[in-house]
């Protein structure tokens, strides 16, 4: 769960949201930029519902978050995780 969200129960309606928005079919084919990807907690969410993309690149101003992310997404080979700075 990302810093300042108020429930994991919220945290997974926004990720439902996005789920049901994003075409699956076509995600397989696209690269989805997660900015304020936190701890990677929305290409997990995806990832359990079948939805995998091409690519995924998670951005985050704390490197601390980023950290965590690389920890939890390392064995996903299309997965690219990053500070701003590296922008």
């Amino acid at each position: 769960m990302g810093v300042n969200w108020h429930s994991k129960e919220t945290q997974e309606m926004r990720f439902a949201i996005i789920a049901q928005l994003l075409k699956s079919e076509k995600i397989a084919h696209s690269t989805i930029l997660d900015a304020g990807c936190g701890f990677g907690d929305l290409y997990l969410y995806l990832h359990q519902q079948g939805l995998r993309p091409k690519h995924y690149v998670g951005v985050d101003v704390m490197d601390e978050f980023i950290q965590i992310a690389h920890k939890r997404l390392a064995r996903f080979s299309n997965c690219k995780l990053m500070s701003h700075l590296q922008i």
